[in-house]
C-alpha cells in the first residue's frame, strides 16, 4: 500500500545523494516531467513533489532512479491504539509520561 499524500503530493526518501549538485540534479531532472514540481533536500534527503492526477507515484521514483539516486515513498502512518496493543499483547505497563 502506497501513502499519498492529499493533493496529489508526496514526499520521497532519496539515497545515494553526495552532495548539494546532487539533490539540484535530481530536482532539475523531476521538474522536466510535465505537470511535476519537486524541491529536494540534500540535508534532509527529501523530495517534495507535487504531480497531476495521471502520474504515477512509483513514476517518480523510476525517475529518480533513472538519474543513479535510490527513492521510496513514505511508510503509512501507524494506526492509532498500535502502541497499546503491543503493550497489551506483550503484557508490558505502558508508560506514557512526557519525558522530562
Amino acid at each position: 500500500m502506497s501513502f499519498v499524500t492529499e493533493g496529489r503530493a508526496v514526499e520521497l526518501t532519496i539515497g545515494g545523494m553526495t552532495c548539494a549538485s546532487c539533490a539540484n540534479r535530481l530536482e532539475r531532472k523531476l521538474n522536466k516531467l510535465e505537470g511535476v514540481t519537486a524541491a529536494v533536500n540534500y540535508a534532509t534527503e527529501k523530495a517534495k513533489v507535487t504531480f497531476p492526477d495521471g502520474v504515477d507515484p512509483q513514476a517518480l521514483i523510476a525517475e529518480v532512479e533513472k538519474a543513479g539516486y535510490t527513492a521510496a515513498l513514505p511508510a503509512a502512518p501507524a494506526e492509532p491504539g498500535a502502541a497499546v496493543a503491543y503493550a497489551e499483547l506483550h503484557e508490558e505497563p505502558l508508560d506514557v509520561r512526557p519525558d522530562r
